[in-house]
């Protein structure tokens, strides 16, 4: 529309424009004022006699004129003078028409630019438009494409991989966007925290069923050993071996002892089923720390002096009110004193419990100390893992699931502490472990 309307008005635009240009020559012709000006003209009478021409016309003075013809503005004139712009004016003298005068004058003296620049300035604002919308969609694909395209294509492709068992495609987008701008990076962010919580899920199960695997490994191999026994034993009873009284009651004592290895095995199955499971239930209550030490010392004094090993405990803490699960940490203190009764020589052995209060972590710490044959050092990082047997201290002859030790740890953290274990080949190992008050 633009482009017609500029084609139909072009011409009227720059006779009007003409017009105003030669409006202070006009006045002085009318005046009688002929001479040279900045625009060429030529006037002429009635008759259409030339009055006065310009050096530039092709007219000269006294020549009669046809004043139809060079009146007359029409297409042929602009098709052969298409740089020119002729202007006609009526003379008036005492009211009545007088005279002619016709003008002729450059167009770009009227437009002062080209016919280009004319057309670039009238079409402008519609080209900076358009520019301006080009560059708008372009930022909006930039914008579609970086916050919604290539996140989708990404949660696309990770959610691919986890119908495929693969965990370990994450979502990148989501770890840029902590800042939820809109709805697909709470999108992006919801379905990575959806992608790492399956991801822990899937290594926990996969842990899970490693354990159980070593668990039926490891159980059905130290069950060997007892239930050898037992079986040895009772068919020593059943075929008449012990023919004496002394021997049924040694072959009846193994037996029983025996069950008792399985028990325990069996026992620490179970609790580390739960731990493994977190149902191993830690009820704690509030007791004094000097009532609970009285009477499990006791019970451990003559534990460990009925296996003919020196028993030895010390309290350097105060008389202070402990919240904790005492059963469980009994359970503990049991399955230190019992790994230490397992590697302590009975005719020159030592078992030392400590009891200390650690004031600056505002901690209780158990020390359980004995001079047994000690943990190598390769051996100490591993000793809390389930169904670890240190090559050097734990023989297989001797007895044991293997879990109990990390039972421990499971029901330290329990109580916000922590275990850990030191030893000497030659001065025997000591186990500590502390609890929050």
């Amino acid at each position: 529309m633009s482009m017609i309307r500029y084609s139909n008005n072009k011409e009227k635009f720059l006779y009007n424009k003409a017009r105003m240009l030669v409006a202070s020559q006009v006045h002085e012709i009318e005046s009688k004022q002929y001479k040279q000006g900045e625009f060429s003209y030529t006037v002429f009478d009635l008759a259409g006699m030339v009055v006065y021409t310009s050096d530039k016309n092709d007219y000269k003075k006294g020549e009669f004129i046809n004043i139809k013809e060079i009146l007359q503005s029409d297409k042929s004139f602009y098709e052969k003078n298409n740089k020119q712009i002729k202007v006609s004016f009526v003379l008036l003298s005492e009211g009545k028409v007088d005279k002619f005068a016709v003008f002729i004058i450059p167009r770009e003296k009227i437009l002062k630019r080209t016919e280009i620049e004319n057309l670039f300035y009238l079409f402008a604002p519609i080209i900076c438009g358009i520019i301006f919308v080009i560059l708008i969609l372009i930022a909006v694909s930039i914008y579609m494409k970086h916050h919604v395209l290539d996140p989708m294509l990404e949660i696309n492709q990770s959610s691919k991989a986890i119908i495929e068992g693969d965990y370990d495609i994450p979502v990148a987008r989501a770890r840029g966007n902590r800042l939820l701008h809109n709805e697909v990076a709470e999108l992006s962010y919801g379905f990575e925290l959806m992608r790492e919580q399956l991801k822990e899920k899937r290594e926990k199960e996969k842990q899970l069923k490693r354990s159980q695997k070593e668990l039926i490994s490891c159980i059905s191999h130290d069950l060997k050993t007892p239930i050898s026994t037992i079986k040895a034993y009772s068919e020593g009873l059943r075929d008449g071996v012990s023919n004496t009284e002394e021997k049924r009651k040694k072959y009846v004592e193994v037996i029983i002892r025996k069950t008792h290895v399985i028990t325990k095995m069996i026992n620490d199955l179970s609790e580390h089923s739960n731990a493994e499971l977190n149902e191993l239930k830690i009820v704690k209550s509030e007791c004094y720390l000097d009532a609970y030490l009285k009477k499990i010392m006791l019970e451990l004094k003559l534990l460990v002096e009925h296996h003919g090993i020196i028993f030895e405990y010390q309290c350097n803490a105060a008389n202070i009110m402990v919240s904790m699960d005492r059963s469980r940490i009994s359970q503990v203190i049991y399955n230190l004193i019992e790994n230490s009764i397992k590697y302590t020589n009975y005719e020159n052995g030592k078992i030392k419990i400590t009891v200390f209060y650690l004031e600056t972590e505002n901690k209780i710490a158990f020390s359980v100390m004995d001079n047994g044959s000690g943990i190598s050092l390769e051996d100490i990082p591993y000793v809390f893992n389930k169904f670890y047997r240190a090559e050097k201290s734990r023989s297989m002859s001797i007895p044991g699931s293997g879990l109990g030790l990390s039972i421990c740890k499971y029901i330290v953290e329990a109580h916000g502490g922590d275990i850990k274990c030191k030893s000497n080949p030659v001065a025997g190992a000591e186990f500590i472990f502390t609890i929050d008050i």
